[in-house]
């Protein structure tokens, strides 16, 4: 399968180096505590998924919940984003291997903050496991129904 071998090849990075942190535009401010901690927990459910789908044919957990436990995640509290106010579990799309099979992988986003503030820059997971800071709700809606078209052809 195409996108075992992406997940193998993802699992295979983060093991050797850790999961890329990329933020989009160049001059972007680092990051605080807060936002570091969260992507770090990000990064964590991300490396969960991404081992929890190569054990079950590319098919990632129904719910985040199931990643807890065994071997994948020791710790329920990287369910919750530490950057949002309200501290809210992550917002979760789970896409079918029929669809990841339809899309692109490191522009399709699976994990993302809750935040409300439409401007806030929030950390949004990808497919094969990278994390992105994304500046604003509108800018993660374009890359959420871009995906949702692609998903559907």
């Amino acid at each position: 399968m195409v996108m075992k071998a992406a997940w193998v090849a993802c699992v295979a990075a983060l093991v050797g180096g850790g999961l890329a942190v990329r933020a989009l535009g160049a001059d972007a401010p680092a990051e605080t505590g807060v936002q570091k901690q969260s992507s770090e927990n990000l990064k964590k459910v991300l490396i969960a998924g991404v081992m929890y789908a190569n054990e079950h044919f590319d098919k990632w957990p129904a719910k985040l919940d199931e990643l807890v436990g065994g071997d994948l995640l020791n710790d329920k509290s990287v369910l919750v984003d530490p950057a949002d106010p309200k501290k809210r579990a992550w917002v979760y799309h789970p896409w079918t291997p029929e669809q990841q099979n339809k899309l692109d992988s490191g522009t399709t986003p699976v994990v993302w903050s809750p935040i409300d503030d439409p401007k806030a820059d929030r950390h949004v997971g990808f497919l094969d496991g990278h994390v992105e800071v994304v500046h604003g709700k509108a800018d993660l809606d374009k890359l959420v129904a871009a995906a949702e078209a692609a998903a559907k052809k």
